[in-house]
């Protein structure tokens, strides 16, 4: 979805790579998705959580070698944390190709180091409230519409 909204489905993802997307800019995005809704059966909505530790290595496909990074830090320009559905709907009534049904959370990796510089993760709680202390260029809520504006605004922020 991401990459479709960024105009770059002409490159497939590397799994191990230091990113998930770059855009035609050359602005390094990682994308982090959730739902509370899932295909199995549940008690309760799954918690919504993502990775956000800053990295101690990175790979790159181009060369197939590793770079240990000292000290840590993250590598894309920007995070996308992109969550599926809302905490009291049905798995049933979840569609991920529905796109009103998703919530994106378009953050800097700057403003991130700022705020939870060692963080390991956060909820989507916590990153709600961080959101609310970010400019709209360190870090937006937007449709699927919004995201590549968001993203190269963010990006920028490095």
């Amino acid at each position: 979805l991401i990459a479709r909204a960024l105009d770059v489905t002409d490159k497939r993802r590397e799994e191990w790579a230091a990113y998930d997307l770059q855009t035609r800019s050359g602005v390094t995005v990682e994308v982090k998705s959730a739902s509370y809704a899932q295909s199995w059966p549940q008690r309760r909505p799954s918690i919504i959580s993502f990775d956000i530790a800053p990295r101690k290595w990175v790979w790159y496909s181009e060369t197939n070698e590793y770079e240990e990074l000292s000290p840590p830090r993250r590598v894309a320009d920007v995070y996308v944390f992109c969550v599926l559905g809302r905490e009291n709907q049905k798995a049933e009534d979840t569609d991920p190709l529905d796109l009103k049904q998703w919530a994106f959370y378009v953050v800097g990796a700057a403003f991130l180091d700022r705020e939870v510089p060692t963080q390991q993760s956060i909820g989507i709680n916590a990153l709600r409230s961080l959101m609310r202390r970010a400019t709209r260029h360190e870090a937006a809520e937007v449709s699927y519409g919004g995201l590549r504006t968001a993203i190269e605004a963010a990006g920028g922020q490095r």
